[in-house]
């Protein structure tokens, strides 16, 4: 069964070869396109990978944000677990 998400996605253009992306707040960073690849880095640094076109950058990207979201709708997000954590540390 094909599951189908509306995602907001933005990109804005910094200059021909760099525009930063905002994928519903969750992932951000920035998408390098060059005449052979386009990369792409999350913000901190971390180098997601490297692409034919920008149009695949994208697929991974919202792949990446779906999944996300299905994991955080199952198990609860990084910043609840930290609460907790430190709710049982210092309790």
């Amino acid at each position: 069964m094909k599951t189908i998400s509306i995602i907001n996605f933005q990109l804005c253009a910094i200059n021909s070869e760099l525009a930063s992306f905002n994928c519903e707040g969750s992932i951000t960073g920035v998408i390098h396109t060059t005449p052979s690849n386009t990369t792409v880095v999350l913000d901190g640094g971390y180098v997601l990978g490297r692409y034919g076109c920008v149009h695949k950058a994208v697929d991974e990207l919202t792949d990446i944000h779906m999944q996300l979201h299905d994991a955080e709708k199952e198990n609860g997000t990084y910043t609840e677990y930290k609460k907790n954590m430190v709710g049982t540390v210092f309790h």
